[in-house]
Order: structure tokens, then C-alpha cells, then sequence
């Protein structure tokens, strides 16, 4: 169990500082803020559902 809670604490940290990072990016490199919000989303809902499917 606390592998879990560790590997649940370390994905919110990499998605926090994603998010924290592409949002200053979004403006420096000139693509859609709504991009820089939904990109960290997307990568980790698909890991998550690989993930998912590798354990079913």
C-alpha cells in the first residue's frame, strides 16, 4: 500500500509541474493556452487507462 500512495504522490507532482511549465510555454512558444491545460490531462488519462488495461 504505501508503494501506491508514493507512485499516487509522485504522478500528482509530475502533473502539477506539467501544468505549472506549459502554462508560461504557452506563451512563449505561441500555441493555444487551452492546449498547454489539456495536454498534461490527456497524457496522464492515458497512461492511466494502458495502465488500466494491462492490469484487466
Amino acid at each position: 500500500m504505501g508503494y501506491r500512495i508514493f507512485a499516487g504522490v509522485l504522478v500528482g507532482l509530475v502533473f502539477s509541474t506539467a501544468q505549472d511549465l506549459l502554462g508560461p510555454a504557452s506563451v512563449v512558444f505561441g500555441f493555444p493556452p487551452l492546449l498547454a491545460v489539456v495536454i498534461p490531462a490527456l497524457v496522464c488519462a492515458a497512461i492511466g487507462l494502458i495502465l488500466l488495461r494491462r492490469a484487466a
